[in-house]
């Protein structure tokens, strides 16, 4: 296993209603406080922020849709193989409905 290699997220995910694959984040980890998700747009907007894991983005902002397209993430949480050590992670998730 390669160090740092303990955090994934997908690049894609479809929030179109059909019940799969309608949400962007961590849901099975157990991180408490110290994780923060942040989505931006292609201007650099953050568009959503979360501490919860299980507060996933839906694709949505003040309750409407995104159009389809290529948003920003940056994540900060706990390595899950080492807790005592943080992650970062940064990169791009496509929405496709």
């Amino acid at each position: 296993v390669k160090e740092g290699q303990g955090l994934f997220l997908p690049n894609v995910f479809t929030p179109n209603g059909d019940g799969i694959n309608e949400a962007f984040g961590l849901p099975y980890l157990t991180l408490g406080n110290d994780y923060t998700l942040r989505i931006f747009n292609r201007w650099g907007n953050e568009i959503f922020v979360t501490s919860d894991p299980l507060d996933m983005w839906d694709g949505k902002v003040d309750g409407a849709p995104v159009p389809d397209g290529i948003y920003l993430y940056v994540l900060n949480a706990p390595d899950p193989c080492d807790p005592t050590q943080r992650r970062e992670l940064r990169g791009h998730v496509t929405v496709l409905r």
